[in-house]
């Protein structure tokens, strides 16, 4: 219950994040990100709806169905090196289509480029002004009582093609995605859990179990797609990830798996009986029977070089967030940098202004490095020769201006 009770606000965020830098508390940038993952999913499966019922306004496109992971996956890998309180780049809502449009892209079978990128921005705008409608104006405005709405749905805004509007989004895809590209070094492959959950399972599972009741894979498949609403992914491998999905999954389904009396992992669980005793609860009535221990046989995650720790961690966040709030809604993380700028003033002295840049600097450095991801530019030995380089040019271009001012003897 501790552990249920401490894992809610930050949801396995590993702190610091530059998010954070800014302000913004670990558990609203949970919640955004979160957001920004919900969207991608409903804004494939609407995409891959309106394909399969014959195209719409700008025409169907089919999705396949590693996309919207891969795309969740690409969100959480970008605010390891972006803030969420950066209006131009760090909007979830801007980054959910963009690295939709990427992760489209790495896939196959997606049609031509003008057709997806027309259909993500229309399917995209709807889905925000149903989420903007659904939030309802704000509390405190003073505001006369609306008239009930009618009985039908009322039909949401259209964004015309190759309006001011339209363009703005596709330029904002386009400058999100390079940022994405260059945080990740051009790298974007994506492993995913999911390819180990299926033999795992068939292997693992009794062959006693009911089939009235969702079978060990289905439910770890399930907890495999939730877990990527959570840093998990950037912070484990797939082998982790899969293996705390499968150990949660027999838990909440009491279904007894094969976790021999090793010494160091069964010590581990006792000690950390959080993971299991979550599990347990929720499993509906009652302890799960264990088969009996042999003290030469580990527990079956050692198979795949996991570590005890790791499964019961990843087995905790995936928990907590099914206890959070099943569709955390859409917040301006702007402000909390507007709060912060406000509260220094913006008075400090130099030296103060500069130590605080090398604080932020190498925070920022060490959540890259740990995420796997390419430090900042600015902290590395490219970054100051490129800086030095354009200072060498502008000075050279300065002295031959001023000596095409000079008058000629």
């Amino acid at each position: 219950a501790a552990a249920a009770a401490a894992g809610p606000p930050a949801l396995g965020l590993a702190l610091p994040t530059p998010s954070s830098l800014d302000g913004v508390p670990p558990r609203v940038e949970a919640r955004l990100r979160a957001y920004g993952c919900g969207l991608i999913v409903r804004a494939c499966a609407a995409m891959q709806r309106s394909a399969k019922e014959g195209g719409g306004p700008g025409g169907g496109v089919p999705v396949p169905a590693a996309a919207a992971a891969t795309a969740q996956s690409l969100l959480q890998r970008y605010y390891c090196r972006h803030s969420l309180a950066r209006p131009a780049t760090g909007d979830v809502r801007r980054v959910a289509a963009a690295m939709t449009w990427l992760a489209l892209k790495l896939e196959e079978g997606c049609g031509d480029a003008p057709r997806v990128t027309r259909r993500l921005l229309l399917v995209f705008a709807r889905l925000e002004a149903r989420d903007d409608a659904a939030a309802g104006p704000e509390e405190g405005e003073g505001r006369a009582p609306l008239s009930p709405p009618p009985a039908g749905p009322s039909p949401p805004p259209l964004l015309l093609v190759h309006s001011r509007p339209y363009e703005q989004r596709r330029a904002s895809l386009v400058r999100i995605e390079r940022l994405a590209l260059d945080a990740s070094g051009f790298s974007c492959a994506v492993e995913h859990p999911h390819k180990l959950l299926l033999g795992l399972s068939h292997a693992l599972s009794p062959p006693s179990a009911s089939s009235r009741s969702p079978s060990l894979a289905e439910e770890a498949w399930a907890l495999a797609n939730d877990s990527l609403r959570t840093p998990l992914c950037v912070r484990f491998g797939p082998e982790v990830v899969a293996a705390g999905c499968l150990f949660l999954a027999s838990r909440r389904l009491g279904v007894a798996l094969p976790e021999g009396g090793d010494e160091d992992g069964d010590e581990e669980g006792r000690e950390e009986g959080g993971g299991g005793g979550e599990g347990e609860s929720e499993g509906g009535g009652g302890g799960v029977k264990r088969p009996a221990r042999s003290p030469s046989s580990g527990p079956w995650w050692r198979l795949l070089g996991v570590s005890t720790a790791d499964v019961f961690e990843v087995a905790r966040v995936v928990f907590a967030l099914l206890e959070a709030e099943p569709q955390p809604a859409y917040e301006d993380a702007s402000a909390w940098l507007r709060e912060k700028r406000a509260r220094e003033g913006f008075g400090g002295g130099e030296e103060k202004s500069r130590g605080e840049r090398a604080e932020r600097a190498a925070a920022a450095t060490t959540a890259a490095t740990s995420a796997g991801l390419r430090p900042p530019p600015s902290s590395s030995g490219l970054g100051f020769a490129a800086a030095s380089a354009v200072a060498k040019a502008r000075a050279a271009a300065a002295r031959a201006a001023a000596a095409r001012k000079r008058p000629r003897r």
